[in-house]
């Protein structure tokens, strides 16, 4: 696959409540990520890093701006996109232990995928992501 892993520009995310001014959660963040990549989001609380991560993974949809996963727009194309995304949330803490290969499968595993299922999508996962060949190091 050709396509950036991930493509974003001008993303943005603003709340609007009756009565209240519109929140902006995320203002026009551009972001290219290519094969073989790692990316950290570092920012203070609130700066926009989990909706950032939510509206990438399509549990949120964006005000306006595009974000593309493997060139599938993730807002217009959802179900095109999902199946070539793995997100581990911040509330399933790493073990550092682990392997890449590790943490999705048991990441997939305690979300009820099957042991087959899981090892396909793990393996599908990293080889896309160009992660076959990391390893972790212990800490």
């Amino acid at each position: 696959m050709s396509a950036a892993p991930l493509l974003s520009h001008d993303l943005r995310k603003v709340y609007q409540s009756r009565g209240a001014p519109a929140t902006t959660a995320l203002a026009g963040v551009s972001l290219e990520v290519h094969t073989g990549e790692r990316v950290a989001l570092l920012g203070r609380n609130g700066a926009g890093k989990t909706t950032f991560l939510r509206i990438a993974s399509t549990l949120l949809r964006p005000t306006s701006g595009t974000i593309e996963i493997f060139g599938h727009d993730a807002d217009r194309e959802p179900d095109l996109a999902r199946p070539l995304i793995a997100v581990v949330p911040q509330e399933g803490k790493p073990f550092f232990h682990l392997t890449p290969y590790e943490q999705v499968y048991t990441y997939l595993r305690a979300r009820g995928f099957a042991r087959e299922v899981a090892k396909a999508r793990t393996a599908e996962a990293l080889e896309k992501m160009g992660l076959t060949d990391i390893h972790m190091c212990s800490v």
